[in-house]
């Protein structure tokens, strides 16, 4: 019984040497909470971004491993390094970039496409590093921000819309046109949609992923 008093003693005191979590008002339970909800509100990121990283070629077991791998590493990091309770991994907008506009759009192989998000990563690497970073984005325009937000969620979209048949672009203008609702692709997406809204909407922890996982 003593023992295991102390191991409990001695592992909150290293808990809270390590990410003093009594100083910022935290609890064990709560982190590990807190931890929990994080995980199912992002977890949708590892079926998304290998679907993505697969229409430009990668193979899809290879593009979940190395999702999986990356938000591991990105989060330890965040954690033991910055001591901060973010998790870090890749986001949908490079993916589309790398998966869909490099690779799939512009024939461009997606190991180039990987070593162009390599090297922009390296480049964000020394701008925020020497502080130039904030020089950067203060000289961005607010309204382009916004824009630029918006434009990519808007993109995002229309790309799932085109992958599911809501939406089809014709092939001489390019221009986009209604598919057909009632095919079986088009339900699929359109009940999985709906369900994810209204779990959102009573914030079901994980809505995302839950509505993935019936769809």
């Amino acid at each position: 019984m003593a023992d295991n008093t102390l191991h409990s003693s001695a592992r909150a005191n290293w808990l809270e040497r390590r990410f003093a979590l009594r100083s910022r008002g935290g609890t064990l339970r709560t982190e590990c909470l807190a931890g929990i909800t994080g995980f199912l509100a992002a977890a949708y990121l590892l079926v998304v971004i290998p679907g993505l990283l697969a229409i430009g070629g990668m193979d899809k077991g290879a593009a979940t491993t190395g999702t999986i791998l990356v938000f591991v590493v990105g989060s330890l990091l965040m954690a033991f390094y910055a001591n901060l309770p973010f998790i870090v991994g890749p986001g949908i907008g490079g993916s589309v970039l790398v998966g869909v506009t490099l690779a799939g759009s512009e024939g461009i192989g997606w190991q180039t496409g990987l070593g162009i998000a390599c090297w922009s990563g390296i480049l964000f690497f020394l701008l925020t590093r020497f502080g130039l970073r904030e020089v950067v984005t203060r000289s961005v325009p607010q309204s382009i921000k916004l824009g630029l937000t918006a434009s990519i969620g808007l993109f995002v979209a229309v790309l799932g819309f085109r992958n599911a048949g809501l939406v089809l672009a014709n092939a001489k203008t390019n221009a986009l046109m209604l598919g057909d609702f009632l095919a079986p692709g088009a339900l699929v997406a359109l009940c999985g949609l709906f369900l994810a809204i209204a779990l959102q909407a009573r914030k079901v922890p994980g809505a995302i992923l839950w509505a993935i996982l019936c769809a």
